[in-house]
């Protein structure tokens, strides 16, 4: 009836003809912590969402803010989906260096459960929304916590960005002893 209230496990995508059309059931996150230039024009946000990446997120740190593309140029931001694996303190004492000199932000959504790899509630695609969310970018470009970027990249991906609406890249996949924290791309083979 009228009355029935549905309710679904917190953070489960789930259809519910019952549940109100103007009902929002994204989750409305701010960063627990983050960093901007003085002046900004952001022109690329970067968003990477991640599950217990703590060790191959930091170096997909490393990689993104060595860009050539000027720093107040962009933005990185790092949507958590509950790890558990010490990623919120091992980034907040990574980033603390890059302190007004880099445009940063960390979000966090909990779980009521833990969370196993391989189970079917990794919420990629709703972290990924709450990192357009938070995102001032006009160009969105989205990476795994384990992709690794030449320093070229993102003034690359605006010059291309002038002439196509949506720019699919290619990923070459690493296995686990090369995707390591300590990885340069220049060492990379393709």
């Amino acid at each position: 009836g009228k009355y029935l209230r549905i309710r679904g496990p917190k953070g489960v995508d789930i259809y519910e003809p019952h549940i109100p059309t103007d009902r929002d059931l994204e989750p409305d996150l701010a960063p627990l912590f983050q960093t901007a230039t003085p002046t900004r024009d952001i022109q690329v946000s970067v968003i990477i969402p991640t599950f217990n990446s703590r060790d191959y997120l930091k170096n997909v740190l490393r990689h993104a803010f060595k860009q050539n593309l000027p720093p107040e140029n962009y933005e990185i931001i790092v949507v958590d989906d509950g790890s558990n694996d010490g990623t919120q303190e091992e980034l907040a004492q990574f980033i603390a260096p890059y302190q007004g000199v880099r445009n940063f932000k960390y979000l966090f959504f909990s779980r009521l459960t833990p969370r196993q790899r391989g189970d079917s509630q990794f919420r990629a695609g709703i972290a990924r929304n709450a990192g357009v969310k938070n995102s001032t970018g006009r160009i969105l470009l989205f990476l795994d916590s384990d992709m690794l970027l030449p320093p070229h990249y993102l003034t690359d991906l605006t010059v291309k960005m002038e002439n196509y609406d949506v720019i699919q890249g290619r990923r070459l996949f690493l296995n686990e002893d090369v995707s390591n924290e300590l990885t340069s791309y220049q060492l990379v083979d393709p």
